[in-house]
């Protein structure tokens, strides 16, 4: 390295990756001040000797003007900077190390315990980023606690100037030895922190932790008054986010996105207590938390702006939204809730009963989209009918798996209906998508009544519903003859259907004049019938019109021909017929 000294002197930019040395510069034993007194991005990556970046002191003079630090698989590297320089800092009266640092990037050193020494703290005022990732040992962000060396709590007791008034980011992933991130006072500091993002810390216990001895803030509703993204993932130890006194923390989150998966011990009572904190929330994903029974009428009220719901495997959840009380509490003033709701996915929730309980009028599902639900093995019903009639917006439709799934729309269900929307038909007038899949109790998909308004549905899969009678079904009287074109559909399978009879009543044709592709298979009592028509369409149930050669009169014959009532149907359009392949 000393054949390069005059270069690292004007240095800016250096990559040094498999080398094999124990630091960057050692200033002990001489004067090296001026050596990568420029540098603005090292890039480190696999030089398995290193044990830190920099022995000695004046470290701080060296790397003043650096703004970029990334360090990659270094698996021997305790610390960024040695002991000496925290002895060296304490003396100065200026925050100067570090000063410039804008992003730190630390992954893959499987023996670094902790990132920078306390003292360093102060001097770290440009810093937006922080990412820190495959770090088995580390224990601190900030501090070492060995012998003759400070703590966290020195921060708490010298706190002067703001640490990290411009961080942005923090993103921590697989660090197994963490049991919080800073302490709560820290918090107070991080007035402009917009995404925080954990993942796989299974020690990390608080976000902010308590340090005996330490401040645990002052409950002002600044803290974290930016922070617009919270990511909780895979975190099984974890049981609040701030110290002593959490509830400092939780009312000042303006929070655009939550996410929790796997974090058993979190209580999201807590968060439903402080709804003011989540009214500019837009998507909630509260996944694998297993002590959630049901969404509070107040939290839902709160969430004006939400615009995503995700819950997966919250072993105790029997309903999704709980409306019960809404009018006691209210009065007769009625908030329609979920307004701006797009896309629900309801996953792995085998206590479900029901998502909405009490009086669904009070829901507003005008904009949702896209509805998901899979694996909620007790769910009877997904819609009443006056939740079904908002449904003017949904586009994809999935269900699968749902055991005692019977109806998507129930029907004869006690709600209240005005007489206006009573007399609006059933209809899903943006539908493209709707897949079906492994529900045993269901015994139809729609009612005959929203068939007419399927005008954008392109994908109908219906598969493995083992007690399913009919696609389409009309009670009471067969009335006359009626044709239903589905103008966009173009694919549409009928699999493994073993009590399928009609696809729909008797006195319905429907007529697919665009399909690209038909399959039906292992529907054994099907009687309904399908047909191609010269003019390319498929008729199903139906019957075409054929000519008497002799008179030039049309006549209807029923068509059996084409296609035996219970025999498998593989059509495309592209190729020749098929009587083999998969969905």
């Amino acid at each position: 390295m000393n054949a390069f000294k005059s270069l690292f002197r004007t240095v800016e930019y250096i990559w040094i990756e498999s080398c094999e040395m124990e630091c960057m510069v050692d200033t002990i034993g001489g004067n090296h001040t001026a050596t990568f007194g420029t540098l603005v991005q090292p890039y480190l990556k696999e030089t398995s000797c290193l044990r830190t970046i920099c022995e000695g002191p004046n470290q701080y003079v060296i790397f003043s003007n650096l703004t970029f630090l990334n360090v990659d698989k270094c698996t021997r590297l305790i610390s960024l900077f040695s002991r000496s320089l925290a002895q060296s800092l304490k003396k100065l009266k200026e925050p100067i190390c570090l000063s410039k640092l804008e992003t730190l990037e630390v992954k893959n050193c499987g023996k670094l315990e902790y990132i920078f020494p306390i003292s360093v703290v102060r001097g770290l005022q440009r810093l937006e980023r922080l990412k820190l990732r495959d770090l088995p040992r580390l224990k601190k962000v900030f501090g070492q606690n060995r012998e003759g060396e400070v703590g966290d709590c020195e921060i708490e007791s010298h706190h002067q100037t703001t640490c990290f008034p411009k961080l942005k980011t923090i993103e921590l992933v697989n660090c197994g030895n963490l049991e919080y991130i800073f302490p709560i006072s820290i918090a107070r500091d991080l007035p402009q922190l917009e995404s925080l993002e954990l993942e796989d810390l299974p020690q990390l216990k608080q976000v902010f932790g308590h340090e005996e001895g330490g401040d645990d803030g002052d409950g002002n509703n600044s803290v974290l008054s930016k922070l617009r993204n919270l990511r909780l993932w895979n975190l099984p130890e974890l049981v609040s986010f701030g110290g002593g006194n959490s509830s400092s923390v939780w009312p000042s989150l303006p929070l655009e996105r939550l996410e929790v998966l796997n974090c058993p011990k979190v209580k999201l009572a807590d968060v439903e207590a402080n709804v003011p904190a989540l009214q500019k929330l837009q998507n909630l994903q509260i996944l694998s938390v297993d002590d959630w029974n049901a969404t509070s009428f107040d939290l839902m009220q709160g969430l004006s702006n939400l615009e995503q719901l995700k819950i997966r495997n919250c072993g105790g959840i029997q309903e999704v939204i709980k409306l019960e009380g809404l009018l006691t509490i209210r009065g007769e003033q009625q908030v329609l809730l979920l307004p701006r709701l797009k896309i629900m996915f309801l996953m792995d929730l085998h206590q479900l009963r029901c998502i909405w309980k009490g009086p669904t009028k009070l829901i507003n599902l005008n904009n949702l989209e896209y509805l998901i639900v899979e694996e909620c093995k007790k769910l009877t019903h997904l819609f009443t009918p006056a939740l079904a009639q908002s449904l003017q917006k949904l586009k994809f439709l999935e269900i699968e798996r749902c055991d005692e799934l019977e109806h998507i729309i129930v029907e004869n269900v006690e709600e209240q209906v005005s007489s206006e929307n009573h007399l609006q038909p059933l209809c899903f007038p943006k539908l493209k998508s709707v897949y079906v899949t492994c529900c045993n109790k269901l015994k139809y998909l729609f009612p005959m009544t929203i068939a007419d308004s399927l005008s954008e549905l392109k994908i109908l899969m219906v598969i493995e519903n083992s007690q399913l009678k009919e696609v389409f079904n009309h009670e009471g009287d067969a009335g006359v003859q009626k044709d239903v074109t589905l103008p966009q559909l173009e694919l549409m399978g009928l699999k493994g259907l073993p009590s399928l009879v009609n696809f729909c009543p008797k006195n319905y044709q429907f007529i697919l004049p665009k399909w690209r592709e038909l399959r039906v298979e292992s529907c054994k009592n099907r009687r309904t019938t399908f047909t191609r028509t010269p003019d390319r369409s498929v008729l199903i149930n139906g019957e075409v019109a054929q000519i008497d050669e002799p008179t030039g009169t049309s006549t209807i014959s029923p068509v059996l021909t084409i296609c035996p009532a219970n025999n498998d149907i593989t059509w495309r359009t592209d190729v020749k017929d098929n009587p083999t392949g998969d969905y």
